[in-house]
Parts: C-alpha cells; structure tokens; sequence
C-alpha cells in the first residue's frame, strides 16, 4: 500500500546553559521570573530543564528548514536578552568546559523527581545539553521505515556537530564527551530494527508492563518516533540533524536499511573520538580500507544494492554530504551570546 508524501515539517527544542558573566561559570538556579518574561512574548517556547542552570527552547512547527532557522534564531535572541537582565549569558555547547556536576541540583518538577529517584548518581551527572529535532512524519509506519534506514547516517552527523572536548577543567581526549556521559544511561544509543509500528509498540508495552519505564517518552535512542507528535526526532547530535531532513526531502525511498549495526556503532564511536576528522567508509563502495583509518558503516545502496552499481545512490550520498555541510554552516553559530 502506498503511503502519501509526508509532510517534513520540522520543529526543533535546543537547550542552553546558564552562566555568570563575570566568572563563565553555571549559576546556581534559574531566576524564577525568567521563563514567565519569556512566556509573555513566545507562549510555551521557553522552559526550564532537568539541571536548573539549563533552558531550553522549543520552535514552533516549520514548513522548511529556512522557516525553522529563523524561528530557532529569534528564540535565541529572546532568551539571550531576557538572562542579560539577570546579569546572566547563554552558551550553546555540549558540556560546560569546567562546571563540576556534584555542583547542580536538578528541577524540582515530578518527572524530575522521579527519573532522579529511579536512576540515582548516573543521571545527577547528566550536565549535557542537546539539540533534538523533530520531522513531520503522519504515517506511523513510513516513521519506522524511514527510522530504520536513517540510522546509516547518525554517524556522520555526530561526526560533523561534537562540541564537548572538555569536562571538568580537563581535556577528555574526545570530541563528544557529551555522547560518552549520555550513553551511560539505560535506553541510549542505537534503536532496534523495527517492522513497522505495531512492532514497536510492542516493544514499548513489554517495558511499560515490566515496570522498566512508564511511557515510551524513556526511550532515548539517538534517534526515535516521537509519541508526543506525528514526528520523527532526532537526538543524537548537537546541531546537525537538518542535514537529514534534506535528505529525506531529496528521495525518501533511497537508502537502503544499513546491514551491519555494529558496524554502525563503531563509527559511531569514532565519530565520538575524531569528530569532525573521522574518516567514515561504507562497505559498499570504494576499495577496502586502510587498517586504522577508515571505519566501516554498513551497505549502502537501493533494493540491495550497492551504490557503486546504482549511480542514482551515489548521487543521493553527495547531495547528503553536500546537505549536511551546508546545514552546519546555516544552523551552527559560535556562541555566541556570552
């Protein structure tokens, strides 16, 4: 049965740290009265998060990407704006280079209360921030499909968007610190293969029935079907999920679902490493790779076929490389407001 083109609108919620502008470093609680002033010129947009020197943002619903880059721009001055009345800034980062995690308190809210209670020192070192965006997807069955074959690109777009090199005054050796303290909580990473939607409510029942999580809110793969919203969200990288939503706009039905997850995982995972300097080799195109420089991501292609013999995935390849540029340029700013 053929589905109707989804829509691909985009919504985005970004989250920022709160910091003094005269020592960089967090503050301690957010002024109660920020996020009403806030309210009172963008209604619902502005919110507090789980540690209580963070904020965040959320866009209303885009028709392109252009739409939703001014939205995100505008909230941005806003809350900039609103904290310097506080003598406060905003920074856009990953991690804070400095601030040390048994410093924060977390918002007393009962979602709050309860993800603390339930996982105890793992999450009281969750001082991360992140960048999640959401892609209008009506079908629920066309959302996992397009879920599943999605995954072959998280890897570069994580490559592409670390930001968080440093933690706790020290350099970490990484380019995404921030990925390596997230995965230390249940339910991260990469999703399963699903074959369609009923399939993954059956995955979320049996947890919700064991008692291991209480909606499917607590999935928190890098990339998942929201049940909020007829969406798609990605969450695994600071800025750059933009880049796959013109992907998806450019030929749905391209890309074919990756065939080796593990392979997928471990360029991910040095993708955490090398950022932005990572080489990144897919198994279906080019000559073996050289040991210790490329790592392997899986098949790549159309109706199982490789894009070497399918010039139509080949082209798809460049115009995602070309897309995930160009988004980075557009969407990344230094930070910024400080």
């Amino acid at each position: 049965m053929a589905h109707a083109r989804p829509s691909f609108t985009i919504g985005i919620e970004e989250e920022y740290w709160l910091v003094d502008r005269q020592t960089r470093d967090l503050v301690p609680d957010m002024p109660p009265g920020l996020v009403a002033a806030c309210d009172k010129i963008a209604v619902g947009m502005v919110s507090p998060e789980f540690i209580r020197s963070q904020i965040e943002v959320g866009t209303p619903v885009g028709a392109n990407i252009k739409e939703t880059a001014e939205h995100l721009f505008a909230l941005r001055r806003l809350v900039s704006d609103a904290v310097t009345n506080y003598g406060m800034a905003i920074i856009s980062a990953s991690t804070h280079p400095f601030a040390e995690w048994a410093d924060q308190r977390h918002t007393d809210k009962e979602r709050y209360n309860v993800l603390e209670q339930a996982l105890q020192g793992v999450v009281r070192r969750l001082l991360i921030c992140g960048m999640h965006v959401h892609v209008g997807i009506e079908d629920e069955d066309s959302r996992i499909d397009l879920m599943n074959q999605v995954l072959y690109f998280l890897p570069h777009l994580l490559a592409l968007s670390t930001s968080s090199p440093y933690w706790h005054s020290a350099d970490t050796g990484l380019k995404s610190y921030r990925t390596a303290v997230w995965r230390s909580l249940p339910r991260t990473g990469m999703p399963d293969e699903f074959d369609g939607w009923r399939d993954f409510e059956r995955h979320a029942q049996v947890l919700i029935d064991a008692g291991v999580i209480e909606d499917a809110t607590r999935l928190w793969w890098d990339i998942r079907p929201s049940v909020r919203y007829p969406t798609l969200e990605m969450r695994s990288t600071v800025a750059t999920s933009l880049a796959v939503i013109s992907a998806l706009r450019s030929g749905t039905r391209q890309i074919a679902v990756p065939t080796r997850r593990r392979s997928v995982a471990a360029a991910a995972a040095a993708s955490v490493q090398k950022g932005s300097k990572v080489r990144l080799y897919h198994s279906g195109r080019g000559p073996p790779p050289e040991k210790g420089v490329l790592i392997s991501t899986g098949m790549m292609g159309c109706s199982g076929t490789n894009s070497d013999s399918n010039p139509s995935a080949s082209a798809f390849l460049a115009r995602v490389t070309m897309s995930m540029v160009s988004s980075v340029r557009k969407i990344v700013s230094p930070i910024f407001m400080v």
